[in-house]
């Protein structure tokens, strides 16, 4: 039988960089909390290249889910009937799941963590709650809905962050318009590294004055009536007392 060569646009085409082991997403699935082929009639010629690509897909699958999961997909002969097995399982926007979503929300602070890990903790928060809920409409309404979410934002971000930020939160909820929360993100990281500059600076002065005021505690060695080991009774010249770093 002549060998059918494929097009790289072909549904049946395989890269030689296509195999079973290749991770498609750089997490795997572990049920509904992060879940965001049937056997096409392509006739007796392309059968064999289409079982060649159905173990392809049910290997990627294999390699995005945790193994737990791997016995519902290691016997099954349809990738596509995996996929929709999957998405009938996982695929669930529950009431649970957002209450879940908007408490952590909320109940994420700055704490001991620097403004980058704080942000970055809500970043992940609003983005899967982005994921779970229905698109904007294109409507002429929509922008300023945007506008509304994006402020939303803005305020549980100042909301978390440390007392020691009061005065920045209150400089940018004072400037007009009201800044993005990029912008005061950026604001705020370079308010944290003025003050690490500022208390590294500190530290090294502190350091620098109790050496000198242990330089200075070594002059003064000699205490009242202290006779100096080098003193010589016959000596014609008397000894030389030091009372708290003063002569006699």
């Amino acid at each position: 039988m002549a060998t059918t060569k494929f097009v790289h646009n072909h549904a049946l085409f395989l890269h030689p960089s296509d195999t079973t082991g290749v991770s498609i997403i750089p997490m795997q699935l572990t049920g509904s909390d992060n879940y965001s082929l049937k056997k096409e009639n392509f006739g007796a010629e392309l059968g064999h290249q289409w079982d060649r690509c159905n173990a392809v897909v049910q290997g990627w699958i294999m390699s995005s889910v945790t193994q737990e999961l791997h016995t519902g997909i290691v016997y099954a002969t349809s990738a596509r009937a995996v996929w929709e097995d999957l998405r009938d399982r996982f695929d669930k926007v529950n009431a649970s799941r957002i209450y879940q979503l908007h408490k952590a929300i909320t109940m994420t602070i700055q704490g001991n963590d620097s403004i980058p890990t704080y942000f970055s903790k809500l970043r992940n928060l609003w983005d899967e709650f982005a994921s779970i809920i229905p698109p904007s409409c294109q409507c002429s309404n929509s922008k300023e809905f945007y506008m509304h979410l994006e402020r939303q934002k803005l305020m549980q971000f100042l909301m978390g962050l440390n007392e020691n930020y009061d005065q920045s939160r209150s400089q940018i909820l004072m400037i007009e318009p009201t800044p993005n929360i990029n912008k005061a993100y950026a604001m705020l990281v370079e308010r944290e590294s003025q003050r690490f500059m500022a208390s590294s600076s500190l530290n090294g002065e502190g350091t620098d004055l109790a050496a000198l005021m242990a330089g200075k505690g070594s002059f003064h060695k000699y205490n009242r009536g202290t006779v100096p080991q080098n003193y010589n009774k016959d000596s014609a010249s008397q000894p030389t007392y030091y009372n708290k770093g003063k002569k006699n």
